[in-house]
């Protein structure tokens, strides 16, 4: 069953575009996302496509969200800064499920509302939205899945700007330090004392072919790591959610989750 979205951000995005249309241009809309879309770019908070139509090769659509005054996300992202738990996701390029509680104090919402949605088509269509903008709003939709940070970029934000006013902060200052040690904890590690290094003054030490790839002293016959703050799946979580490749409904992530959990559980001696 096709879905165009598969995360709660990406419904709420597409909330607007259903008070926005009637029931068969939005239908319509769907099946414009996908093998009808010639191209697509996005710049900034712009977004600009071509979509080819039944009466003309292609039609030229744009589109745009209302983007925030820097004053507003100026106070957003101090807001931002002060919750360990939104940066610590926004680092994992994650959408936390309650940041929305920060906008309603600016009585603005980070989701579209309906009035926030612009864009253009030159299609013959008098109704706006058309059904060629709602391929492209689809598009969108689908794509926050993957990315739900891409929300900040059509509201004038870059996430990276984002990012470095977190890393700025105190707590992102704190929580950046956490996770080089964790980083640290979780590389192989040999005990100095246990293990004495081979060590080379010069080549005139090296009086035979084992001593030149083995040292003066064997090679730890087990290698010693931490458990401590282990963190299953880090990368691909960084990597963001349902990439395009994955067309289950179930989130990448999650079954990414409990594979690495599965092999770490086998391998015990190994981790």
């Amino acid at each position: 069953m096709y879905r165009p979205t598969r995360t709660w951000w990406g419904e709420k995005f597409l909330e607007v575009l259903k008070i926005s249309m009637d029931s068969g241009r939005l239908s319509r809309g769907k099946s414009y996302s996908t093998h009808r879309v010639i191209s697509f770019e996005i710049k900034g908070n712009q977004i600009s496509a071509k979509i080819s139509g039944n009466y003309s090769p292609f039609y030229r659509v744009s589109f745009h969200l209302k983007p925030f005054s820097k004053a507003k996300w100026d106070r957003i992202i101090k807001s931002i800064s002060q919750n360990a738990a939104f940066i610590y996701q926004l680092f994992m390029r994650d959408m936390p499920a309650e940041i929305e509680t920060i906008f309603e104090e600016e009585k603005i919402s980070l989701l579209p509302r309906p009035g926030e949605l612009f864009s253009t088509c030159n299609c013959p269509d008098y109704a706006s939205p058309c059904k060629h903008v709602a391929g492209i709003y689809y598009r969108i939709a689908s794509m926050l899945d993957h990315d739900p940070l891409l929300l900040f970029q059509l509201r004038g934000l870059q996430f990276e700007q984002l990012e470095k006013k977190l890393i700025e902060s105190p707590i992102g200052q704190a929580l950046i330090e956490q996770k080089k040690k964790n980083e640290s904890k979780s590389e192989v590690v040999f005990c100095a004392n246990r293990y004495p290094q081979p060590h080379f003054d010069s080549f005139e030490n090296i009086k035979t072919l084992n001593s030149y790839w083995q040292g003066h002293a064997p090679l730890p016959e087990e290698i010693i790591t931490s458990q401590d703050n282990l963190i299953a799946a880090s990368l691909i979580k960084i990597g963001g959610d349902y990439p395009a490749f994955w067309s289950k409904n179930a989130s990448f992530v999650s079954v990414m989750e409990e594979f690495y959990q599965q092999i770490i559980k086998s391998n015990k001696g190994l981790f």
